[in-house]
């Protein structure tokens, strides 16, 4: 990563194969932050903040489980053996816009100070204002793409059931974008496919403000989007399934998956 972070351009697609075939795609920005230089950029930029109001802001409260962002990294790499000593953070999400955002999920990778990654954490929200993260060690990884799977332990949409996977499939930042795909699967095969593919940009106020006059008001978009996609499951008559109040802020482990759980989210699949 160059400078203070960098924006992530792209779309994000979903392809619903079962009960009813259900595609989206959309445009959006990502932000690539490295927590050491946060204060950095803050300090020197007229549009974004750090836990203050601006027309771009990130707010530690927005991530983490209520306890502070140092306790939730921490207890995430406790479950790999590890401490966030000597480690470089980064973190890509949506940034508050004008005060608001929501974040479905949010990556935080962890550096060894030669560069190469340790680890990963998937924080995932839901709409009822729950949290999860999956943890994952990437150490023992040669190359990207990573693979890892985890199964599903939080309830995130209402129309998917709990006895489902997760493969991940993560394409780090590398100064050229970034890419994560996440197929969902239950004992019939790949279920649901998601995908964020984006092209990197420097993190500066020209680069967000030409971000912004091209996403206008995207947080609000996100959630009126899942809202506006949820409804149209609903009217296909997709099924609505209980939540079972399980796994609210807490850590599950992510380990190494095979190639074979992983498909494409492109709309042919």
């Amino acid at each position: 990563m160059q400078g203070f972070g960098e924006i992530f351009v792209g779309e994000t697609v979903h392809l619903r194969k079962r009960p009813k075939r259900h595609f989206l795609r959309y445009r959006q920005f990502l932000l690539g932050f490295d927590l050491a230089r946060l204060e950095g950029f803050a300090a020197q930029s007229k549009v974004f903040s750090h836990n203050r109001l601006n027309l771009f802001s990130l707010h530690d409260i927005d991530h983490g489980f209520g306890d502070g962002l140092a306790a939730f990294l921490a207890d995430g790499l406790a479950r790999l053996g590890l401490t966030p000593d000597d480690l470089q953070v980064r973190l890509i999400c949506l940034p508050r816009i004008l005060g608001y955002v929501f974040n479905p999920i949010s990556v935080w990778l962890f550096y060894e100070p030669n560069g190469q990654i340790r680890a990963v954490i998937y924080e995932v929200h839901n709409t009822f204002g729950q949290r999860h993260a999956y943890v994952s060690d990437l150490s023992k990884e040669t190359a990207a793409p990573f693979h890892h799977g985890a199964d599903k332990s939080f309830h995130v949409s209402p129309f998917m059931p709990m006895d489902l996977n997760y493969a991940f499939t993560l394409h780090p930042p590398d100064g050229q974008g970034f890419q994560l795909q996440i197929v969902v699967s239950d004992a019939q095969g790949p279920l649901l496919m998601t995908r964020f593919s984006g092209t990197a940009k420097p993190l500066t106020d020209t680069a967000l403000i030409g971000a912004l006059f091209r996403h206008p008001f995207l947080t609000l978009k996100v959630i009126s989007g899942i809202h506006w996609e949820a409804l149209k499951l609903a009217l296909k008559g997709v099924r609505l399934q209980p939540d079972p109040g399980l796994a609210n802020g807490r850590i599950s482990l992510a380990v190494r998956a095979s190639n074979d759980l992983h498909g494409s989210a492109d709309k042919g699949a």
